[in-house]
């Protein structure tokens, strides 16, 4: 048998980070292929083991077994099948340079989750105008995804019916993926979330998401969604999002009564499935269910990190559109030209849920200079970045500050994706800290007329 050692040096920035989380996946939309290793061409590589990172260059070094001869190409051994130890040495430095094309974000995708924050003195309808001026904007920066939440009569936020901003972002967006954040399954009926997110789906092919979740309004607003008041709501979630998912996928039993009854048989695309959670349980059925998980990291920060290692390792595929995990880390960021800007804009955020803490629901999301007036001084302190290894529930600082803290929770946590609230009171103001955001994580701008599209659909 012939053994040959093979040292190949790449200068390609785009492979230097671990591939299962930052770029060498399939595209959204193709099965999940990725891998929680590096495998391709016949090659299967370990993670790095050795590595040095500075300010202005990193190395790796990869060591493989070749079991094809496809990769490096050699044409005087294909059909031969000789295996190789390679050491693969990988170098990166400050590259690429300012003039060079911009592609789709390397290192990390990065989404939105909006409310329809409502600014102090203003309405609802300008809160959703807001909503939709924002997701134009993210389209047009290059992030990935944005998604809508479901407040049911929130004087902070207008986003009550998350599907009705995604039809009209939908209209007036190009590229980015749209999708619920979430939708309150113990709210609906299985069949009508299915149906309407696959129409959506139909409307705009390859963008959909469906984030599926829970949550409480209270015992009144919690009646008055249901159809049923005479029989007691029943703690069902799981069979909720299962019922979904078989309707999506057609997956019924052969003797279920709703078997053989595709959604839109003509439409074969399927939104992307999520489930959103907070707490152990929801890695645990996600994992189990075989789709994707996004973790709420400004409601439990504690709990982020040990929640989706749990969710990657637990993960079973089950014919729901992954085969592999896909994790996404949810987190309150705020990004200012400097660190003093940051931590006065973040009042806004702080304020909101002092507010909440307070019991006060019915106010709208304070502006900087006005928590500035009210917060405690323990609460104008809380901690804006990792402290001795805790997570704050608000991220805030200058473009580097806040790309130290997302590195370091993308490490711990193992996330593919990080996904941005920002309750910056002012909608300029909270569009400044995305775009701030955008340039820090060097996202590919897309081609749109977002500069001219109407406020209003």
């Amino acid at each position: 048998m012939e053994l040959r050692i093979v040292i190949l040096l790449f200068l390609n920035p785009a492979a230097v980070r671990d591939r299962d989380r930052y770029g060498d996946h399939q595209q959204d939309g193709e099965g999940g292929k990725d891998r929680g290793h590096q495998q391709h061409a016949g090659w299967v590589t370990k993670r790095p083991q050795i590595g040095l990172q500075h300010e202005h260059a990193w190395i790796s070094v990869l060591v493989g077994v070749q079991t094809q001869s496809s990769c490096p190409p050699d044409p005087a051994n294909v059909g031969r099948g000789i295996p190789h130890v390679a050491l693969v040495v990988k170098f990166k430095s400050k590259w690429p340079p300012p003039w060079w094309p911009k592609q789709e974000s390397l290192y990390m995708k990065v989404s939105i989750v909006e409310l329809g924050t409502v600014a102090p003195e203003t309405s609802e309808k300008e809160a959703l105008a807001d909503a939709l001026t924002i997701a134009r904007h993210a389209d047009a920066a290059g992030f990935h995804r944005i998604w809508f939440a479901e407040h049911h009569m929130s004087r902070s936020g207008a986003s009550h019916h998350p599907e009705l901003l995604i039809a009209a972002a939908g209209m007036q967006t190009t590229g980015i993926r749209l999708g619920s954040g979430s939708v309150l399954m113990n709210h609906y009926s299985p069949f009508k979330v299915a149906e309407m997110f696959q129409q959506l789906e139909a409307m705009f092919p390859g963008r959909i998401d469906l984030g599926m979740g829970r949550a409480t309004s209270g015992s009144v607003l919690d009646l008055a969604l249901q159809r049923d008041r005479e029989t007691r709501i029943q703690a069902d979630h799981q069979q909720q999002v299962l019922e979904t998912l078989a309707w999506l996928y057609d997956a019924f039993p052969p003797d279920h009564p709703f078997a053989n009854r595709p959604l839109m048989p003509s439409v074969p695309e399927i939104p992307q499935t999520w489930l959103l959670g907070s707490s152990p349980g929801g890695s645990n059925l996600a994992a189990g269910l075989g789709i994707g998980y996004t973790f709420a990291g400004f409601i439990n920060p504690a709990g982020a990190a040990g929640a989706m290692r749990n969710y990657r390792d637990q993960f079973q595929p089950q014919n729901f559109g992954l085969e592999t995990p896909r994790a996404i880390l949810a987190v309150n960021v705020t990004v200012g030209d400097t660190t003093a800007d940051a931590h006065h804009l973040v009042g806004s955020a702080k304020g909101f849920y002092s507010q909440l803490g307070r019991g006060d629901t019915s106010s709208t999301v304070p502006s900087a200079d006005a928590a500035a007036g009210f917060l405690s001084a323990a609460e104008k302190d809380q901690p804006t970045s990792i402290v001795d290894g805790q997570w704050p529930q608000f991220v805030a600082g200058s473009p580097a500050e806040v790309r130290a803290t997302l590195d370091q929770m993308v490490e711990e946590s193992q996330a593919d994706e990080i996904m941005v609230q920002n309750l910056i009171s002012d909608p300029g103001d909270r569009r400044h800290s995305h775009q701030l955001l955008a340039d820090m994580f060097d996202l590919a701008p897309r081609e749109t007329t977002v500069g001219d599209a109407p406020a209003h659909t």
